[in-house]
């Protein structure tokens, strides 16, 4: 059986897939990330293609293309984004039904994270807040908060200082008590009993500065991701490779982590909750004590990470010029709901 999808570097093979639909693009970008090289550097082969194999090839980079059965949606999509691949049959169209939900109209980008979604292979998980009712004594600071996102949605919940967008976070992560209401994340309660073992699904980043010289390298900060995880010395530094290679953070990984700037450090500890696995990643205002280039760093990482990986995101701020910059949708934090 001749593999589905072939990848040659300068002539040598570098993968091969026998998967079907589009999967075999998404393990071929794996095996990239793992190896640290880039698409570009590649000639892929692919068995059919239209404008859904197109689009991922291009938002991927792949340049060297050869399609045995093309569609001609397709080739003018590749046309369109200045690459003229190779084909042995040109055909009017390919039946699938994705193929029918795509547009020429559409971005690569779009197309990607469209068929994430549609593979299932998003990071993220619903969150239901349902009339969330959250105090200090007789002060309330939540007062029937509710909240839907969907798998891989991103939100910026903005507010002013002591509105409870961290008192939001810190219920999301079970650790301020609720005095009523419920929270569903992955449509579990966080208040039930099993709910302990998927704690590992939320990754937090905090506002804070660290400012002490505790002797821990930004290796061990990412490999506290992988605390309670059984996993061989072998995979766990795989794990932990992978989440820097994605945060930029790679460079990093044998320095000590508080000479690190703001910047820098946030590249860490996004990376730790990558390598957590994290499909909730909770940002508690991530642009303070950052610089301008920091906060340009971060926006961009941010972005990425909700083409790429693509977790569930919620960040709350009152940074109203940087999360405007980053452009995803808001919502505001008054009288203790979200308006």
């Amino acid at each position: 059986m001749n593999p589905s999808l072939v990848a040659k570097r300068n002539g040598t093979l570098f993968f091969t897939s026998n998967g079907r639909w589009l999967y075999p693009l998404f393990e071929l970008e794996e095996a990239c990330l793992h190896s640290n090289i880039s698409p570009s550097d590649l000639c892929v082969e692919d068995s059919i293609g239209g404008i859904a194999a197109a689009g991922m090839m291009l938002h991927l980079g792949v340049r060297d293309v050869h399609i045995h059965i093309l569609s001609r949606l397709g080739l003018d999509y590749f046309r369109q984004h200045g690459i003229t691949p190779g084909w042995d049959q040109l055909v009017d169209k390919i039946s699938c039904k994705t193929e029918e939900m795509l547009s020429g109209t559409m971005t690569p980008e779009e197309i990607y994270i469209f068929l994430k979604k549609r593979a299932g292979l998003t990071g993220g998980i619903p969150v239901d807040i349902e009339e969330l009712h959250v105090g200090y004594g007789r002060h309330k600071v939540l007062n029937g908060l509710s909240l839907h996102m969907d798998a891989g949605e991103t939100l910026i919940i903005r507010g002013s200082n002591g509105s409870g967008k961290t008192t939001l976070l810190r219920s999301l992560l079970g650790l301020q008590p609720i005095a009523t209401g419920s929270i569903r994340l992955n449509g579990e309660s966080i208040q039930s009993p099993d709910w302990n073992k998927h704690r590992w699904m939320c990754g937090y980043v905090h506002q804070g500065q660290v400012t002490n010289d505790f002797p821990i390298s930004a290796r061990e900060v990412i490999e506290i991701g992988l605390s309670g995880k059984a996993a061989k010395k072998e995979e766990a530094a795989a794990k932990i490779e992978i989440a820097a290679r994605r945060t930029g953070a790679f460079p990093l990984l044998d320095r000590p982590f508080h000479e690190l700037s703001g910047g820098e450090k946030q590249r860490v500890n996004l990376a730790r909750c990558l390598c957590q696995d994290a499909r909730l990643i909770l940002l508690d205002e991530p642009s303070s004590y950052l610089d301008k280039e920091g906060r340009a760093v971060l926006k961009e990482l941010l972005e990425e990470m909700s083409r790429t990986v693509i977790p569930t995101i919620l960040l709350v701020s009152h940074d109203a010029d940087w999360t405007t910059a980053l452009g995803w949708p808001e919502r505001s934090l008054e009288g203790g709901q979200l308006c």
